[in-house]
């Protein structure tokens, strides 16, 4: 690659602009922006017209290079866009020139930002109903060597290896033992395989190889122990841990199903619950997020509230029908269907990236669904492309 490239060992935070110029950025330019790990695939130097704001970094390119202009009022007549091309070549690192002119604006800075490293691995599956293939991909789950893919409308589990080569399934449609009925949510450890089925209201348990063990849950209801509506499911320890759409609540059982307790209700209020449909456990936290609700919950692991974050919309740190959450050590990802995106947040869920958008190329989503972490990579269903992605 061309031109200076800076290796620095950590993230170099760079403030361009005064509270008083972000807030002129923000309003008067039409962003249509794309995170730097995108902005960069040429391959080559860039030397562009970009501005950072909020932790990402814009290129703004139309017909008219942007330091031609020279007032507020041209810059605010001009809509602009990010130029990305496509490149087998993604360096660690790029320099980049920015330079912004206007009356209340005078900038110009050579900086060098670390790209983000969420990069498109690959993908596989297409619609279909033979072996590799899917008919609406809902959950997920992965450890050290396979995939595991709902696949809801085959009424099926099919498991890959993590190339995305096809190796089994198991299951068929019905309500009998090891059938699915719209299964939904998947959680694994080192010997069981958990389903939710959303419609017949229980949770399955299967060998790793697909064989049926046993099911929990007494009937669709809003007792202990029963459901209505279980989308999200994790295994922390000796614990499953269900998240209810329907009852707005998180039961949690032994790993043999028995009921241990229950927290949360209906309602806006902090604890409670508008459509919590994933789910996550750490070491010492329970992360839910509400699709109707719009923002992610945190409580310790009795199921007290913490501290909450998110709000309805599409735009940073915001949710649109949001589905599922992933918990590393330092950061907390959450995907929507409806924004088709995956947001990354730290772990006091102070918004710091994001990435995706609408469609059916590489590293685009149609309606994605749920999403799992493990190893630094980040493997997501695309429910509307009928695939799985895999991401750094």
């Amino acid at each position: 690659m061309a031109g200076e490239i800076s290796t620095p060992s950590t993230a170099v935070k760079i403030e361009l602009f005064t509270p008083t110029q972000l807030a002129f950025f923000k309003e008067s330019l039409k962003l249509n922006g794309d995170i730097i790990h995108n902005l960069i695939k040429t391959g080559i130097d860039h030397h562009s017209d970009i501005a950072l704001y909020e932790g990402v970094v814009y290129s703004m390119v139309s017909d008219k290079s942007i330091n031609e202009f020279d007032t507020i009022s041209d810059l605010a007549l001009n809509e602009w866009t990010v130029s990305i091309k496509e490149s087998q070549t993604i360096p660690a690192f790029c320099r980049f020139k920015a330079e912004i002119l206007g009356t209340d604006i005078s900038v110009k800075t050579d900086i060098s930002y670390p790209i983000i490293a969420n990069d498109y691995l690959l993908k596989f599956g297409t619609v279909g109903s033979s072996d590799g293939l899917f008919n609406n991909p809902y959950g997920i789950a992965v450890n050290k060597t396979n995939i595991f893919v709902v696949d809801q409308g085959n009424d099926r589990i099919q498991k890959f290896d993590l190339l995305g080569a096809y190796v089994s399934k198991f299951g068929s449609a019905g309500s009998g033992n090891g059938q699915f009925n719209s299964a939904y949510g998947i959680a694994i450890n080192q010997t069981h395989i958990f389903v939710t089925d959303i419609v017949d209201n229980r949770i399955q348990k299967f060998t790793l190889a697909g064989a049926y063990v046993s099911q929990f849950g007494l009937g669709s209801g809003s007792g202990d122990g029963q459901f209505n509506g279980p989308y999200g499911i994790c295994i922390k320890g000796e614990k499953v841990y269900v998240s209810e759409v329907v009852n707005n609540r998180v039961q949690v059982f032994d790993l043999d199903g028995n009921y241990l307790f229950k927290f949360g209700s209906s309602g806006s209020g902090d604890g409670q619950f508008f459509g919590p449909y994933g789910i996550m456990v750490t070491s010492n936290r329970i992360y839910t997020i509400e699709g109707t609700g719009a923002r992610v919950q945190v409580f310790d692991l009795d199921g007290n509230y913490l501290f909450k974050f998110g709000s309805g919309g599409s735009g940073s740190g915001q949710f649109t029908n949001a589905r599922d959450i992933s918990v590393t050590d330092t950061n907390i990802y959450t995907i929507e269907l409806t924004n088709n995106r995956i947001q990354k947040f730290d772990l006091a869920g102070e918004f710091i990236e994001l990435f995706g958008s609408s469609g059916s190329g590489d590293g685009q989503f149609n309606s994605p669904n749920k999403l799992v972490i493990i190893d630094n990579k980040i493997y997501t269903t695309d429910l509307g492309n009928d695939r799985v992605q895999v991401f750094n």
